[in-house]
Formats: structure tokens, C-alpha cells, sequence
């Protein structure tokens, strides 16, 4: 994918005030799905494929906070609400199809069915546990996102085989270089903006 069509898809996204993070979130679901739908991928995909690639961009909205006491704006918590849905679909969809061809003998070799069951029991009562709660009294996990997108990468690796997922993963990095690089512009440009201003 061309500089000049990640920095397209990047700008579309961005409105031009704070929404910075939630359009790289957007671009990364959005080149994801690009790249899956390009030369040298399986088609059709399933469309678990798609559910993955909206978990693993809104774990992206996560991933940059370093803070000891990890803090989020309030409507962040509905991303992280997102990415354990995700994940339940994930591990449900994995475990309907372990014994099918859609799954993979990499995958089966790290992730027995039973432990999927696990996954699968532990996932749904964690929603359940957060159901009705107002998100000012909720926080999210980093420990737990962590394995999320581990989890999703595995189940990518396990849909597309090693290979394809090697190749995915090289035209991806380079996309997101080009993002970083979009987000940091706008950023600069935002606080020579406020400089003005000010």
C-alpha cells in the first residue's frame, strides 16, 4: 500500500480537532482490511477477520499509556467493552472451528479445545460482571489487553497460516510507520495552533 493512499485513508478519518487517536483506530481497522483484501490473501475471508481487526485497532488506543495508575477518557471504556466482545466472538468462532480447515495445525498445537472452552467461560463473565455499570466506575486492564491482541494475532496467524501472516504483518508495519508519522504531524501542527492562539 502506497504512502500516499495510508495518508488518504489517515486524513479521512481525522476531523481536524482531538480525535487523533480514534482516527489512527479507525485507519488501522480500515488498512487492515485492506491489506486482507489484497493480492496473495485466501478469498473470501471469514468474517471473523474483519471482528479481529476492530479488536486489535481499538487495543491499539491502549498500548501508548504508560502511566503506573493507567487512566482514560470515559468514552475509551466503551473501546475497551469492544475489544472483550471482540474477543468473545474470537475465541467462540476458534473453538466452533477448531476441527475444521479454517483452523489451522499451528494454531491447534498452542490452544487446546478445552482451554478455549475456558476462554470462552472466563471472557463472558467478565461481561457480564461490567453489564449496566456507568463507565466512571470502570477501568480497563492493560495486563489483560496485552493478551487480547496476542490472542487475536494467534488466531490471525491460525486463519491465514504463517506466511500469509508474516506477509500481512511486514505491509502493515510499514502502514503504520506512515500513520505514526500523519498523527505526529497533526499533533505538531495542533500546538503551533495553540501557541497562536494563546
Amino acid at each position: 500500500m502506497i504512502e500516499e493512499i495510508v495518508r488518504a485513508i489517515f486524513f479521512k478519518n481525522y476531523s481536524g480537532d482531538n480525535n487523533l487517536n480514534e482516527a489512527l483506530t479507525a485507519s488501522i481497522e480500515e488498512i487492515m482490511l485492506a491489506i486482507l483484501a489484497g493480492e496473495g490473501f485466501p478469498k473470501p475471508l471469514p468474517e471473523i477477520v474483519g471482528t479481529i481487526a476492530k479488536g486489535k485497532s481499538r487495543v491499539n488506543l491502549f498500548l501508548g499509556i504508560r502511566n503506573p495508575r493507567p487512566s482514560v477518557p470515559i468514552r475509551y471504556i466503551i473501546y475497551f467493552d469492544h475489544v472483550r466482545k471482540a474477543m468473545l466472538d474470537t475465541i467462540v468462532y476458534m473453538r466452533d472451528n477448531y476441527d475444521t480447515e479454517v483452523v489451522n495445525e499451528w494454531f491447534r498445537e498452542r490452544f487446546k479445545k478445552e482451554h478455549l472452552e475456558l476462554m470462552s467461560a472466563d471472557m463472558s463473565e467478565k461481561i457480564e460482571a461490567i453489564f449496566g455499570k456507568p463507565a466512571n466506575v470502570r477501568m480497563f486492564n492493560p495486563s489483560e489487553l496485552k493478551l487480547e491482541d496476542e490472542f487475536f494475532s494467534s488466531a490471525f496467524i491460525g486463519i491465514l497460516g504463517v506466511e500469509r501472516f508474516l506477509e500481512y504483518s511486514q505491509a502493515y508495519n510499514k502502514c503504520a510507520a506512515i500513520l505514526r508519522q500523519c498523527q505526529a504531524e497533526c499533533k505538531a501542527l495542533g500546538k503551533m495552533v495553540d501557541a497562536k492562539e494563546s
